[in-house]
C-alpha cells in the first residue's frame, strides 16, 4: 500500500503579524563592511587602458579579470582612479577606431568592411546620419517653403 500525504490546512499569516526570522540579530556585530572583499586592484586601471586601447569595450574588460559587469560599474563610483582610467580607455578605444578608418580609406579594407566600420562608429562612437535642429515651433507643421528655408540654414551652420 503506498502511504499517502497529509496535507495541512493551516493558513500562512496575513496582514500585521511579523513572518520569518528578523534578519539582523542584535547579538551579531556590525561591521563597516559586510559580503565578501573587493576583488579590485590597482593594476586594474593600466589592464583596463589597455584592454580598451585595444578598440574593445569598457564591459569586455569584466571577462577578462572575470567578474560581473555590474561590478566595473561599482569599481568606477567607489574608486577614483578606475574611474579616470575608464576615460582615459574610451579616449584609446576611440582613436583605436578612428586609425582602423583612416587605413580603411586609404588602403580598402574588403567587401562590407567599410559598412562594418560605419556600424561600429554609430554604436560606440556616438555617431548619427539625423540632422538635430532646435528650433521653438514644430518642423511638422510648417509649410514645405518654410521647411526648405529651414534646412538650408541649418545647412549653412554646419559648413
Amino acid at each position: 500500500m503506498a502511504a499517502s500525504k497529509v496535507k495541512s490546512k493551516a493558513k500562512p499569516k496575513v496582514g500585521k503579524g511579523k513572518v520569518g526570522r528578523p534578519r539582523i540579530h542584535p547579538e551579531k556585530p556590525k561591521h563597516d563592511r559586510e559580503g565578501r572583499p573587493s576583488k579590485y586592484r590597482t593594476e586594474f586601471c593600466a589592464l583596463l587602458v589597455g584592454h580598451m586601447g585595444n578598440g574593445l569595450s569598457f564591459e569586455s574588460f569584466a571577462g577578462v579579470i572575470d567578474v560581473w559587469k555590474s561590478t566595473l560599474y561599482e569599481w568606477e563610483k567607489q574608486f577614483p582612479e578606475f574611474s579616470d582610467a575608464k576615460k582615459r580607455g574610451e579616449a584609446k578605444r576611440l582613436l583605436w577606431f578612428e586609425k582602423r578608418g583612416q587605413t580603411l580609406m586609404e588602403k580598402g579594407g574588403g567587401n562590407g568592411s567599410a559598412s562594418a566600420w560605419i556600424f561600429a562608429m554609430k554604436a560606440q562612437a556616438d555617431w548619427s546620419e539625423t540632422l538635430n535642429i532646435n528650433a521653438p515651433f514644430n518642423y511638422r507643421e510648417l509649410p514645405a517653403e518654410k521647411k526648405a528655408q529651414v534646412l538650408a540654414q541649418a545647412k549653412r551652420k554646419e559648413d
